[in-house]
């Protein structure tokens, strides 16, 4: 045996560094090394060295240069001090081999459970040694193909201590988890010695799955297994404190492919796979920041905090979450859920996290980027969709936006929905952030603060009534403000709710509408409507009704301070066929306070004589004219259809010459009709009274 030396680099101690070769690791991917591999890290337990009596007496490096190791069995260091070190992660490879045993892999005689590298001060089936937390230990620069084992994890630290680190690895084809540190395992080697770890580095770490089609089969040779198939957490913390990730890169999958090798086509184009895994499981762990880290291709939420299992700390408490990417994601990419299988959530799981300035992209539709129950006193500073359950306690959301509005383009028009992006059922929340607001044909936004606290005070804006309406603004329905009476001293409490009609508008308390007005007076004069108005009239709407049913509407027009108004309107070349015409009052927002109807009108001018040949006059709103006959003496009743109608100058005459004399028991009448045909205005002809 040949042992290298380094140059100073703790004081002044020399590190003693093994070479894997020199105890007979080939590295050729062929050779079993594990014997080799193992008397390598047991040798650097013979100390104090003979010649050597001022180096570490425990630990030191044991070196892998280029090569490919296989390994058939569980590799233990289980004293402090120990580094694995390669040459670099692409070519110092360590590559545990399984065995296929009835079409599953076994690794050292396990299907699951075991571990490639375990450190531990566990000292076999008997228990745990003198001590139970071990330190100072760590690998750096090495690659991991997990290709021909299963559910076995790579790296296990079981209760590591302080100077443990992780750092430049890649992790290739794992379907087990790639790193578990935990204080206990569902076996309990431990017994009855409950501690916690601390102290954990993971730094500069690639795990990656994405292996390719073409020679996917010959990578996971042995099950025809693929990346897809995996259903254990790729990083798995219990009970460990005071611990961080930084720039570890998680892809959990490729493409979809079958396990022929044949890429799976939806309409040509390849698609990604996911995998039904969490990427990080945070199980009753305290302290611990994950940071420019990097998730992608998952169908279970990315990174899961819940409570401890089998250690001894159940609270899952301090956790930061900052920087991250989660691309390409089915589910969330963070869910926090403190409940328990039992339903007893009667002790606190899960609290004190803190995420924020995180990227979610990919064109999968993600569910919620951040999903918490069962939790308390959670900080999120991101955008995305949020859910947060009933058992959520104290949450503070500030994010980007609220909501999102959605354009539609309905016969021309763009109208406006809004999607909501965060579902708050939980207790005591606060939310800020961007909402935007439309009334379905306008979009604004405000900088919204939404809380389900019990405040002792609450404290409303006094404002004017020219107010209630700002520009650029929307009212939302529940808005509530206190008004400033305007002929009387004080003010009253109004709120912004839907009317009988439909529409939304301010009222008071007892429901009364805070706006009044009257359009006094209205006549079509040449190409406008021209008036008079009193009260909150801001602006005003002209419905004009066909008989065949079109409904023309325009906004618009013009108001002084003295009550006159003006709208422009152009008759309709077909004006003859209008059954109606209306104008109303509007108030700010487009609520309307009063309305006006236009009558239809017969004036007969100048006054009929009997012997005149034509009855003559004026009408507004009438298609045609009959003249009717009504007696008493027995004749009944006669109809005489007939009259000319200009309609440029709204005049008319009616030929009645022989129809109309001085008979008393007879009456001459003068009908009418609107554009349906239905009698609008009857008018005596002889004494111009309308009837």
């Amino acid at each position: 045996m040949e042992l290298d030396f380094k140059e100073p680099i703790l004081g002044d101690y020399l590190v003693k560094t093994i070479n894997v070769r020199n105890f007979g690791a080939k590295g050729d991917g062929d050779t079993d090394d594990t014997v080799s591999i193992q008397a390598a890290i047991d040798a650097l337990y013979k100390s104090p060295l003979v010649d050597k009596p001022s180096m570490y007496k425990e630990g030191g490096i044991v070196y892998f240069p280029p090569g490919n190791y296989k390994i058939t069995k569980t590799i233990r260091i289980d004293k402090s001090g120990i580094y694995l070190v390669g040459d670099t992660p692409t070519t110092a490879y360590l590559c545990p081999a399984g065995d296929l045993v009835d079409g599953k892999i076994q690794f050292d005689g396990k299907l699951s459970g075991n571990a490639v590298f375990e450190f531990s001060y566990f000292t076999g089936a008997n228990g745990t040694g003198q001590r139970t937390q071990i330190a100072n230990i760590g690998m750096r620069h090495l690659g991991i193909d997990m290709r021909f084992v299963d559910k076995t994890t790579a790296v296990r630290i079981l209760r590591p201590y302080n100077s443990c680190i992780l750092e430049d690895i890649m992790f290739f084809n794992i379907r087990g988890k790639a790193i578990e540190a935990v204080s206990n395992t569902e076996d309990k080697p431990f017994n009855d010695k409950n501690l916690v770890g601390q102290g954990l580095v993971m730094r500069d770490i690639h795990i990656d799955n994405t292996t390719t089609l073409d020679n996917r089969r010959n990578k996971m040779s042995l099950d025809s297994g693929m990346p897809e198939d995996a259903t254990l957490p790729v990083i798995h913390l219990e009970n460990l404190n005071e611990s961080s990730l930084t720039n570890v890169k998680i892809l959990a999958c490729g493409k979809k492919g079958d396990r022929e090798g044949t890429y799976i086509l939806t309409d040509g184009v390849t698609s990604n796979a996911l995998a039904p895994r969490h990427g990080l499981l945070l199980q009753g762990c305290q302290g611990i920041t994950v940071k420019e880290c990097a998730f992608a291709q998952f169908s279970k939420a990315a990174i899961k905090i819940e409570r401890g299992t089998f250690g001894k700390q159940v609270e899952n408490l301090y956790t930061f979450i900052h920087e991250n990417t989660f691309e390409e994601n089915s589910e969330t990419g963070v869910t926090i859920d403190g409940s328990t299988t039992s339903g007893d959530i009667s002790r606190k799981g899960v609290g004190k996290i803190v995420i924020s300035e995180n990227r979610f992209l990919g064109n999968l539709p993600l569910r919620y980027s951040h999903w918490l129950n069962h939790c308390d006193l959670v900080t999120i500073r991101d955008r995305g969709n949020i859910y947060i359950g009933e058992g959520a306690l104290n949450t503070t959301i500030d994010t980007v936006d609220l909501n999102t509005a959605i354009s539609e383009k309905i016969d021309g028009r763009t109208t406006y929905s809004l999607q909501p992006k965060i579902e708050d059922n939980g207790v005591r929340t606060v939310i800020m952030g961007k909402e935007y607001l439309t009334d379905g044909a306008n979009v604004s936004n405000i900088y919204a603060i939404k809380t389900r606290l019990t405040a002792k005070r609450f404290s409303l804006p006094v404002i004017e009534k020219q107010e209630l309406y700002p520009d650029n603004e929307v009212s939302v329905e529940g808005d509530i403000a206190l008004l400033r009476e305007e002929r009387e001293k004080g003010t009253k409490i109004i709120i912004f709710k839907t009317l009988e009609n439909g529409s939304l508008g301010w009222v008071d308390m007892a429901g009364n509408s805070i706006f009044s007005g009257e359009i006094t007076s209205a006549v079509l004069s040449g190409n406008s409507i021209i008036g008079t108005f009193t009260g909150d009239i801001h602006t005003f709407q002209v419905t004009t009704v066909f008989n065949d049913g079109t409904v023309l509407t325009k906004v618009g027009g013009t108001l002084d301070k003295n009550g006159n108004f003006s709208f422009y309107y152009p008759k309709p070349s077909n004006f003859q066929n209008v059954v109606s015409l209306k104008v109303d009052g509007l108030d700010k927002g487009r609520n309307k306070i009063t309305e006006f109807s236009f009558p239809h009108k017969l004036q007969i001018l100048p006054e009929y004589n009997i012997g005149d040949s034509f009855i003559t006059g004026n009408y507004f709103l009438i298609k045609s004219l009959r003249l009717v006959v009504e007696s008493t003496d027995g004749e009944g009743r006669i109809e005489y259809l007939g009259g000319d109608l200009d309609s440029k100058t709204e005049t008319f005459k009616y030929y009645a010459l022989g129809k109309i004399n001085n008979q008393p028991l007879k009456t001459f009448i003068l009908e009418g009709m609107d554009a349906n045909g239905e009698v609008a205005v009857r008018i005596n002809v002889l004494t111009r009274e309308v009837l």
